[in-house]
């Protein structure tokens, strides 16, 4: 049994977690969050404050950073993080946390293929003395997201219908594996993966490798790996817009036809628009 039919249509770094014990304005780490940062807003995202336990500093977009008495922490998600995962890491004396995706547009209905990964995996734990955890959620009868071992353990992974998830059109019927590395294996994977001639190649294989292994089914290869551009993420400016379109057009355009072009635009304060 194959672990999927389909396209691997994307594949990379999808969430990065990097500290150093630099604290100084001269820090790589730090100066790396401060430019992706800048970018985030640049694309439109709104730049706020950041803070947790241990660190203070900034978040926009897919990037947040910060310092604090133990060093620096910089975390990046999504494609920003696929694309700067390498500058990110060199600048970095720990990686605490890697999670690698690999997406696939299934030939196969995604639903059914989350249900018999579920059954491999319910089959492949039993017979262990200690079984580990796999878990299937369900949304009104619909399989969305199975689980592999424990959010807590040092690696962890996730398979959903990253339609479902996205609400995107371009991802309808599209499997996404993800696999949670943290710890040692983190920053393992992260020497490997920048030491690769392929990374792709490489996160191709570490995922699926590691989903075969946990489900006891075949490892498929990645011959003949068609990547396809994905969807940029959508911004902070582009939500607000769509928001614009769905929830306010309509009110707006009753008012203008009651009251007329320059007198909305006034209420609004936009005059200088005309």
């Amino acid at each position: 049994m194959a672990l999927y039919q389909g396209q691997v249509i994307d594949c990379g770094v999808d969430y990065l977690t990097c500290t150093s014990k630099a604290t100084s304005s001269n820090s790589k780490l730090r100066e790396i969050g401060q430019v992706l940062v800048t970018v985030e807003h640049r694309n439109g995202n709104d730049r706020l404050p950041w803070r947790d336990q241990w660190y203070q500093g900034e978040y926009c977009g897919s990037v947040s950073f910060g310092v604090g008495e133990q060093g620096t922490v910089l975390r990046l998600s999504s494609g920003i993080a696929n694309d700067y995962y390498t500058d990110a890491i060199s600048a970095a004396e720990n990686v605490s946390r890697l999670d690698l995706q690999v997406t696939v547009k299934l030939t196969t209905d995604c639903n059914r293929t989350l249900r018999r990964l579920e059954k491999a995996g319910i089959e492949k734990e039993s017979k262990l003395k200690k079984p580990r955890k796999v878990r299937l959620q369900r949304t009104n009868g619909r399989a969305e997201t199975l689980y592999l071992g424990q959010r807590s353990s040092d690696r962890f992974g996730r398979a959903y219908d990253k339609g479902v998830e996205s609400k995107l059109p371009f991802y309808e019927n599209c499997l996404r594996l993800e696999t949670e590395n943290k710890r040692r294996f983190a920053m393992t994977i992260a020497n490997a993966i920048c030491r690769h001639p392929q990374p792709s190649r490489f996160v191709y294989y570490e995922v699926t490798h590691w989903f075969a292994n946990r489900l006891g089914i075949s490892h498929q290869a990645a011959i003949g790996m068609g990547l396809i551009r994905v969807p940029a993420t959508a911004h902070d400016c582009d939500r607000r817009l769509t928001w614009l379109r769905r929830q306010v057009r309509l009110p707006v355009e009753d008012m203008i036809r009651r009251y007329g072009l320059e007198i909305v635009l006034d209420a609004l304060g936009l005059t200088h628009y005309l």
